[in-house]
C-alpha cells in the first residue's frame, strides 16, 4: 500500500474495480502508516476508500490499531518481518569491552537519526571511551552530508567513524558479528529489518521507539529503548561497568529473532 496521496488513489481505483468483479483484495502496509493523512480533507477520502480492500496485512498489532482508527472495518492481520540468516551466527560470543565496536546500518539521513549518533559519539569522546563507529549505508543528500561531516570535522571525531558504503550478504553479516551495538534513532519507522538482523546477529539495539519497534524490543532484556541521547550514554557506561549482562541481552535478542522474525 502506498503512502502518498496521488499512488493511493490509483492503487484505491484497482481495488474498487477488482471488488466489483467479485474480488478478495489484500492490501500489504509495510510501514506504520499513511504519510498523507494530515488533512482533514484526506482523512475524509482515506476514511471512505481505505474499505476497498478485504483485508490488510500489517507488522504489527499497535499499527493494526492505528489503521483501524483511521477507519478500516475490514480484516486485519499483523505478521512480522522475516530474514534468513546465516547459521554461523548462532555460535556468537561477545564480551562488551573497549574499544566499543558500534554500528550504523540504513539511510544516511537527519530523519534517521544520524546526527543523533553523532551527538552519542561526542558524549563517549568526552567520557574518554574508546569506540568506532562503522556506518554502512548511502548518504540521501549532498546538504546533509556536508552538514554532517562539518560537526564529525568540529568534534575530531573522523578517526573513529569508517563509511563503508552499502554491503551487501556476507560482507553486511560480517560487520554485524564484530559490532556490539546498532544504533538506531530514528525519528520513523514500521519495523526496521535493520534491528532484526542485528537481533539475528546477537547484536542489542539501541533504538527510539517509534513505529512497531518498541514492540521489537523489550527494554533491557533484548535491547534498549531510548528517547535521548543522555540515556544511551547512560546505557553505554553501565555496560563498561558491567551493571547489565551484555551476554545475557546479546542471547535474547538473538532468541527474539527465532522465536519472531524467521521467514
Amino acid at each position: 500500500l502506498p503512502k502518498d496521496l496521488p499512488a493511493w488513489a490509483r492503487t484505491i481505483f484497482l481495488a474498487t474495480l477488482l471488488r466489483v468483479f467479485g474480488m478478495y483484495v489484500i492490501g500489504d502496509l509495510h510501514g506504520r502508516g499513511f504519510d498523507f493523512l494530515k488533512r482533514r480533507a484526506h482523512k475524509w477520502y482515506f476514511r471512505r476508500s481505505i474499505n476497498a480492500f478485504s483485508a490488510i496485512r500489517v507488522l504489527s498489532p499497535k499499527i493494526a490499531e492505528r489503521i483501524r482508527d483511521a477507519g478500516f472495518h475490514n480484516k486485519i492481520v499483523p505478521i512480522d518481518n522475516g530474514i534468513i540468516a546465516p547459521s554461523y551466527v548462532k555460535v556468537r560470543t561477545s564480551s562488551f569491552e573497549q574499544p566499543l565496536q558500534l554500528l550504523y546500518l540504513g539511510a544516511i539521513s537527519e530523519s534517521k537519526g544520524f546526527l543523533r549518533v553523532l551527538v552519542l559519539l561526542k558524549a563517549l569522546h568526552r567520557l574518554d571511551v574508546r569506540f568506532s563507529l562503522n556506518v554502512v549505508g548511502e548518504w540521501v543528500s549532498d546538504q546533509f552530508h556536508a552538514q554532517a561531516i562539518q560537526f564529525i570535522n568540529d568534534n575530531q571525531l573522523a578517526h573513529s567513524i569508517s563509511f563503508l558504503g552499502v554491503k551487501l550478504e556476507s560482507e553486511k553479516w560480517k560487520i554485524l558479528w564484530k559490532s556490539h551495538l546498532l544504533l538506531h534513532f530514528t525519528d520513523w519507522d514500521g519495523q526496521p529489518m535493520t534491528i532484526i538482523e542485528a537481533m539475528a546477529a546477537g547484536v542489542p539495539a539501541v533504538a527510539t521507539p517509534v513505529g512497531a519497534i518498541d514492540e521489537m524490543i523489550e527494554h533491557n532484556v533484548n535491547g534498549f529503548l531510548i528517547d535521548r541521547i543522555d540515556q544511551a550514554v547512560h546505557i553505554i557506561t553501565e555496560l563498561l561497568a558491567g551493571q547489565m549482562d551484555y551476554d545475557a541481552i546479546s542471547t535474547s535478542a538473538r532468541q527474539t529473532f527465532e522465536r519472531r522474525f524467521t521467514v
